[in-house]
């Protein structure tokens, strides 16, 4: 049952399920509502690895019973460690691989209760979906990620990069012919962090720095327009993003400019946020960028500026005490997919902490993202989760909230990317 549907609601809902179009059950029939709080033994055994052979045998089997409130599958603070985290990005990375397009794109959002997917399309998530699959394959080294990540970039390349803006400024557009400004640096960033990009893509990445310098304005922030040519995208993302992408590059190719720019977009955003701005998805982003800008060299106000939005995150996270303990670890305004962008930027605040020595947000950053990660995992769909899903191949595909079974690839995306960032900071012999 959803929480705050009244009985009469729960009961219509339950009887268009239970009988065909047109047909009355008989009044004697007895409705009794109940919610089961545990399970007695588990649904199904663990998976041996992520796309494995249908009938191939785990190698072990798990008698502890499955723990759920309502349809949510409760994930034990204790079983969030690095060896969980980084399997359940591989399923998350496996059901991407899956579903990609012979264009090299993703398919980008699945509907249960019909059993199709959306026509619906977006070339920023899809960029977004290319990025994690190339730090995937940073981590584990697969080929399978190396190969969909590569077969995504050009995708996004033969289908979406334009060259024929003023002076010859390339752009990405979506299938509709929208200049989407957030594809530019997320595009980017999946440029920069592939080992060896092929010699095609190398001048592509030069083009999309020029692009992003030319939309930053004199007072450094970041803007909709290069020379006279209009993008659409909202500051609450592309502000972060840009600069991310500006402080990644200059690590990679230590020209001076970039950190110029990318040092004055964050003064900016600081006096920006100072003002009354506050806001979840802008610092998602934002402290990624000050992470870069700091490990590239050594920026106190990059630090002081996360710091002061971190703190300000946590104020709007659920503890343990929640009432409901499945919502415990996320974040308010759902709780759904947007807690792994947040803890995106979490887990840059703690891996600065931990740079800089501060022992005591060190401490309250990491427990933050176990708990948030904790959260994120029964997002997930695992074994026991898939009866409420039709369609095939769906395991390690990720909802979009506890009450939407929704699967969109950025989900997987940005929970891809939460999981591989958390697994390489936590510490598996801290206590929960």
């Amino acid at each position: 049952m959803h929480e705050g549907r009244g009985v009469p609601d729960w009961v219509k809902g339950l009887l268009k399920q239970a009988r065909p179009p047109g047909y009355w059950l008989p009044s004697s029939l007895r409705v009794e509502r109940f919610t089961t709080q545990r399970l007695a033994a588990p649904v199904a055994p663990p998976d041996p690895e992520p796309d494995a052979e249908p009938d191939a045998e785990p190698d072990t089997k798990s008698d502890v019973p499955i723990a759920f409130v309502g349809d949510t599958r409760l994930v034990p603070l204790e079983d969030v460690t690095k060896e969980t985290l980084r399997r359940a990005a591989s399923w998350a990375g496996a059901w991407l691989v899956r579903h990609q397009r012979s264009d090299g794109l993703f398919a980008y959002q699945y509907v249960p209760h019909v059993d199709a997917w959306s026509p619906t399309d977006s070339i920023v998530r899809q960029a977004g979906c290319a990025w994690s699959l190339v730090t995937l394959t940073r981590v584990s080294g697969e080929r399978r990620f190396a190969a969909a990540a590569l077969r995504a970039v050009n995708g996004i390349l033969s289908t979406g990069l334009r060259r024929d803006g003023p002076g010859g400024l390339s752009y990405i557009a979506g299938p509709a012919g929208a200049r989407r400004l957030g594809a530019v640096p997320l595009l980017l960033l999946a440029l920069d962090e592939m080992d060896a990009p092929t010699p095609r893509l190398k001048p592509v990445a030069d083009e999309l720095t020029k692009t992003i310098l030319s939309i930053q304005e004199r007072s450094g922030a970041f803007g909709t327009s290069a020379r006279g040519l209009e993008f659409e995208g909202s500051e609450r993302y592309i502000a972060g993003q840009c600069a991310l992408a500006l402080a990644k590059r200059y690590r990679a190719t230590n020209r001076r400019r970039l950190r110029d720019v990318c040092d004055k977009a964050l003064i900016y955003y600081r006096d920006w946020w100072d003002g009354g701005n506050e806001d979840l998805s802008f610092l998602a982003w934002m402290i990624q960028a000050c992470d870069a800008a700091d490990a590239a060299d050594a920026n106190p106000q990059a630090v002081d500026f996360a710091f002061t939005m971190a703190d300000w995150a946590l104020q709007s996270q659920f503890g343990e005490d929640h009432p409901n303990p499945a919502w415990a670890g996320g974040y308010r305004g759902g709780p759904g997919i947007g807690t792994a962008a947040y803890t995106e930027g979490m887990v840059s605040a703690l891996a600065i902490a931990r740079r800089r020595g501060d022992a005591d947000r060190a401490r309250r950053y990491e427990r933050s993202v176990r708990l948030a990660m904790r959260f994120l995992l029964q997002l997930q769909l695992e074994p026991p989760d898939l009866i409420f899903i039709p369609g095939e191949g769906h395991r390690g595909s990720v909802r979009h909230t506890l009450t939407s079974r929704l699967l969109r690839c950025d989900n997987a995306q940005h929970f891809l990317m939460a999981a591989l960032r958390a697994a390489a900071l936590l510490d598996d012999d801290a206590t929960p």
